[in-house]
């Protein structure tokens, strides 16, 4: 037998006395008890005579109570069971008692299986709301970490008036919609509860354990509602005191203010707030659409005052760009026409304009101009091209000029002084021409000096092989030793300048590799002519002999 589902009613056969009366036949059948209470019953049983017919329509009855309804009815049948029982004492047919017999005893059975079957199902089901509170209760121990993995709220940053409290909204709801979704959890199980066909004592437990859970969810959802709804009632009260109290329109944008209800209105249907919260606000809110509806009709209204002015206004200082487009065709200065530009402008500004006639003005102006600043562009090009061409000319030169000098100084072996000496003097006089960067500065007056010094080695070279019974050789030996002592103190001196220089912290790094690559050169400069000194002091030293 399927208890989920009901036996299907049979088409009763009544008779006539029946019909009118329309009681129903327990003994037959063919008419469910299943909207009859017990008390109509008995009144129905005590009214049959027959003991035959008693039984029958007990049978029926018992059979209705557990079969025709989603839940049975046990108490009921076991009463009329105990009630149709002594008539089986009673005269009857054999046939009829043995088979009103069966069907007693066969009902007596059905109830039994499904007394158990549903004992079962009623134990599972208290088994998995019992599990299911335990979760909620498991969700409760671990609140903080349930409500850190709730979503929180998006609260737009543009909504200023919430500005001041925002992570206390979004930190609120994220709390609120924790304790929202156990509660409603413990609500749904509350009413599988009472839904369920169980023990009193198994419900009784359950609803202990619901009612346990439900004082530790309801007061702090209640408290963080309460906090809620007071915050945004006084955000809201302070906002529409600042913007709307005065019943004037708002010095700030109609349009900033529309969007900043419009903006709480969203975020009220967002938060959990009380019915007063929500009521109030909602009316505040609804107040303020009212008057910004009302504030906007003034405005139109104004400007539609306001244009045939700003016509007038407008065909006014058109005249004055038609004589400025006019200024702009007969003078060749730009510096005149920015000048009178600058002027427009500024009485542009005085004049009351709406923003797309103001818009228009600005952009004639702008076209009478443009001819000059395209004229104006194309010569910086111009000059910029001549700019350009002339620094790759000196770039050229300088690089000429370098290729000389170190070609000069590389192959001066076999030159005379006097050759190096002209040389020296034509270069410095191609140098004098050409505008250098510091940088080139500081790499031609290295070259020089090498130059220098390999003037000074070809005098040297000269003197020490001259035949030793030159009498000026004396002197000339002993005058250049001193021109390359002072040369060696002038190296010394310059040493050190780059010494001091390179242990600041002013150069960049290109000033620095170039200064140490200068202070490399001095040093073997300082060698070589501290050599050559020691050659002459000795080729002085045999002359003196």
């Amino acid at each position: 037998m399927n208890l989920d589902q009901e036996k299907p009613t049979q088409e009763p056969n009544l008779s006539h006395e029946e019909e009118c009366k329309g009681e129903p036949n327990y003994a037959t059948g063919r008419k469910k008890a299943e909207g009859e209470d017990l008390k109509t019953f008995l009144i129905f049983f005590e009214g049959v005579k027959d003991p035959e017919e008693k039984i029958r329509a007990a049978i029926g009855f018992m059979q209705g109570r557990i079969t025709a309804f989603a839940s049975p009815k046990f108490r009921e049948f076991w009463e009329v069971r105990k009630l149709c029982l002594p008539f089986f004492k009673e005269e009857l047919s054999a046939k009829a008692r043995a088979e009103l017999w069966q069907q007693y005893v066969d009902l007596a059975v059905e109830a039994r299986r499904v007394k158990e079957v549903l004992d079962e199902r009623s134990g599972f089901a208290y088994e998995q709301i019992d599990l299911a509170l335990q979760s909620l209760l498991s969700d409760l121990e671990n609140a903080q970490e349930g409500i850190s993995r709730i979503a929180p709220i998006d609260i737009p940053l543009s909504l200023s008036t919430l500005e001041a409290k925002r992570a206390g909204y979004v930190d609120a709801q994220k709390s609120l919609d924790f304790f929202n979704t156990l509660a409603a959890k413990l609500n749904s199980l509350r009413k599988e509860v009472i839904k369920t066909d169980m023990r009193v004592r198994s419900k009784n437990k359950l609803f202990e354990k619901l009612s346990s859970c439900g004082d530790r969810i309801f007061p702090q959802r209640k408290q963080l509602i309460k906090q809620v709804s007071e915050d945004f009632i006084e955000d809201v009260t302070r906002f529409f005191g600042g913007n709307f109290q005065d019943k004037k329109p708002h010095s700030g944008s109609l349009f900033s203010l529309r969007e900043e209800v419009k903006g709480l209105q969203s975020i009220a249907k967002i938060l959990t707030l009380n019915t007063y919260a929500f009521t109030e606000t909602r009316l505040k809110l609804s107040s303020c659409w009212d008057l910004l509806r009302e504030w906007e009709k003034e405005k139109k209204k104004e400007m539609l005052e306001k244009k045939s002015e700003f016509q007038r206004n407008f065909d006014e200082f058109s005249l004055k760009v038609d004589e400025f487009s006019l200024f702009c065709g007969q003078t060749t200065s730009l510096d005149e026409v920015e000048s009178k530009h600058s002027e427009l402008l500024r009485a542009l500004r005085e004049v009351e304009l709406s923003r797309f006639e103001s818009k228009l003005l600005k952009d004639r102006m702008e076209a009478a101009k443009k001819p000059h600043q395209d004229r104006r562009a194309l010569e910086l090009a111009e000059m910029r091209d001549k700019e350009k061409l002339a620094e790759i000319a000196r770039a050229e030169k300088v690089e000429t000029l370098r290729l000389a000098l170190e070609e000069k100084i590389t192959s001066s072996i076999d030159s005379s002084a006097d050759d190096l000496e002209a040389q020296r003097n034509e270069f410095e006089e191609s140098y004098k021409r050409i505008s250098c960067s510091k940088s080139e500065k500081v790499l031609f007056d290295r070259l020089f000096k090498q130059l220098k010094d390999k003037m000074s080695d070809a005098k040297r070279n000269r003197l020490l092989h001259m035949s030793s019974g030159q009498r000026d050789q004396y002197e000339s030996l002993a005058e250049i030793l001193e021109e390359m002592k002072e040369r060696k103190a002038e190296i010394r001196v310059q040493l050190e300048t780059y010494r001091k220089a390179i242990g600041g912290s002013a150069l960049d790094f290109e000033k620095s590799m170039a200064t140490q690559e200068l202070i490399e050169t001095e040093k073997e400069s300082l060698e070589k002519i501290s050599s050559a000194i020691k050659e002459i002091e000795e080729k002085i030293a045999q002359i003196k002999g």
